[in-house]
């Protein structure tokens, strides 16, 4: 059995790289930074590329909000 365990997520605008509103309306894409993500692109440079930005995040390409509670 494989775990995942994360340092940071959050749900940013996918244009700016800035996080979402706290509303539950606001849609956003998922992103995750820690240092065992990228396993799947060992010597992927065109994958990593579509992926990563130069924040350090990880663009999953999945869609979220996040909720004022």
């Amino acid at each position: 059995m494989n775990t995942v365990g994360l340092t940071e997520s959050d749900i940013l605008d996918p244009k700016t790289g800035e996080p979402i509103k706290f509303d539950g309306k606001t849609i956003g894409e998922v992103v995750l930074r820690d240092g065992s993500l990228m396993l799947g692109y060992l010597k992927d440079t065109e994958g990593t590329c579509k992926c990563m930005r130069e924040n350090g995040w990880f663009y999953t390409g999945d869609v979220g909000v996040i909720h004022p509670d």
